[in-house]
């Protein structure tokens, strides 16, 4: 924004250009009282129709700012001086070249300041001593455009400053909405998780329950048959005690043996129901087996929702992350243009304490016009008493004291005279003044911000 003033200005008085080199570097600024500094400066050159334009300027500090305008005439002036051998055509080439080797170190430069005048100085070293290649002459930029460039200056970090503003808020409003979307799916997972295990204690309860049915219906069946195998063996034990008693007669052991084989088949009836109530219990077990599958399957299925659940959660984390990443980026660049606006009110302080000065000798200039236009009137009226006593000595005196008289009018206009041309250059002075002043008041509502902060 500062070097487009300076391009701009060059076009206008020179006709249409082109920038050729714009870049920044590090170059040591020695000054008049033998102190140095190194500097980081913008050095940019504009190729013009006949001439070449070249403008120096510090990055933070505006004061800093020198240009210079090589035409012909002031390039033969330093070809007779430097001793060079290049023609007008190349100088424009031969300055972005050395400006180019400067990074290889190939060529060095060199800032020497003195008052309003600077010198950039291209040179090269060997072993024995420095060699200077070119020397260009640059002037102190207009404070007028030093000041326009301070404005564009504050014009652009206040865009910026909107803008980053605009950013953020459109920031703070993606991450309001995506903590929504994280609280809204926390809910869903909350409520999925509360209907999960409620099913699951269902299922809990209901195979409980039937495990309890189960089980006392096997033991209702295992009692049934304990009683019927001790009815058996109670009668085994009579049956016994009935051949140990009858061993006369073996048509009674005959009976004996008929009635067991009775009794055998109602056993073997009794065993073949108790087979079919076994295998009613093993389907029924199936069915249960079939039911701990499908609820198996159901609760991997939740699990499996629960995991894609996790996967979303995880991905949002991720993008809370990078949001307050980017939003330490943004804090941090807002911190940057806070250091540059701070740098700007600096400068317009030192404006301001300049402005007070000027201010305060307008005052004394004006106090000086004032005085001297007492001065002036009081002549008047003596020119005005010295014409009523000469009309008056005219009649009474000689033409001896005419031309005494005379004499002393030709002293008094001398007088009048000097003291014409001293209100004529306080004018003067009260006309450049007023011209600053103008100039200031318009800087002011340009910036009403930046004055009202100062």
């Amino acid at each position: 924004m500062s070097n487009n003033n300076f391009i701009k200005k060059t076009c206008d008085y020179y006709g249409p250009g082109s920038v050729i080199y714009n870049k920044t570097h590090s170059i040591d600024v020695f000054f008049s009282n033998g102190l140095s500094e190194l500097k980081t400066v913008c050095i940019t050159l504009v190729s013009l129709d006949g001439a070449v334009a070249v403008k120096i300027k510090e990055i933070h500090d505006y004061f800093f700012n020198y240009e210079a305008i090589i035409d012909s005439y002031t390039f033969e002036k330093m070809k007779s001086e430097q001793s060079l051998e290049i023609h007008f055509d190349e100088i424009r080439f031969q300055i972005v070249e050395l400006l180019k080797e400067i990074s290889s170190k190939e060529t060095f430069v060199k800032l020497e300041v003195e008052n309003e005048k600077c010198q950039l100085i291209f040179y090269g070293k060997s072993k024995i001593k420095c060699v200077v290649f070119l020397v260009i002459d640059l002037k102190l930029t207009d404070p007028r455009e030093i000041i326009n460039e301070m404005a564009n200056c504050i014009t652009s970090l206040k865009e910026k400053h909107e803008y980053l503003l605009k950013e953020i808020h459109s920031l703070r409003r993606e991450i309001a909405t995506k903590d929504a979307a994280v609280k809204d799916i926390c809910t869903k997972k909350n409520s999925l998780e509360k209907e999960f295990y409620q099913q699951l204690d269902s299922i809990y309860t209901v195979a409980l329950k039937e495990q309890n049915v189960i089980e006392k219906k096997l033991n209702m069946e295992i009692q049934h048959l304990m009683k019927k195998v001790t009815r058996m063996l109670s009668h085994v034990e009579r049956l016994d005690n009935e051949i140990l008693l009858k061993h006369e007669s073996d048509a009674q052991l005959l009976q004996g043996m008929q009635n067991m084989k009775l009794e055998n088949e109602k056993n073997h009836s009794t065993i073949n129901e108790l087979k079919t109530e076994i295998i009613k219990l093993n389907s029924d077990k199936a069915k249960m087996e079939k039911d701990s599958l499908d609820l198996k399957w159901a609760i991997d299925q939740k699990n499996r929702l629960l995991e894609e659940l996790e996967k979303k959660n995880g991905e949002l984390e991720k993008d809370m992350k990078e949001a307050t990443k980017i939003i330490a980026q943004k804090s941090q660049i807002n911190d940057e243009i806070a250091k540059d606006l701070v740098q700007a009110n600096q400068m317009l302080v030192n404006f301001n304490y300049h402005y007070d000065n000027i201010s305060k000798e307008c005052d004394n200039l004006k106090e000086q016009l004032q005085s001297k236009e007492l001065i002036i009137e009081q002549q008047q009226s003596k020119l005005n008493n010295l014409c009523k006593e000469f009309t008056s000595y005219k009649k009474t005196y000689s033409q001896e004291e005419i031309s005494k008289l005379k004499r002393q009018l030709e002293k008094a206009n001398e007088k009048l005279r000097e003291l014409e041309k001293q209100n004529r250059e306080a004018v003067m002075l009260n006309n450049v003044l007023t011209k600053k002043l103008s100039a200031t008041e318009f800087l002011e509502n340009q910036n009403p911000n930046a004055f009202a902060n100062m």
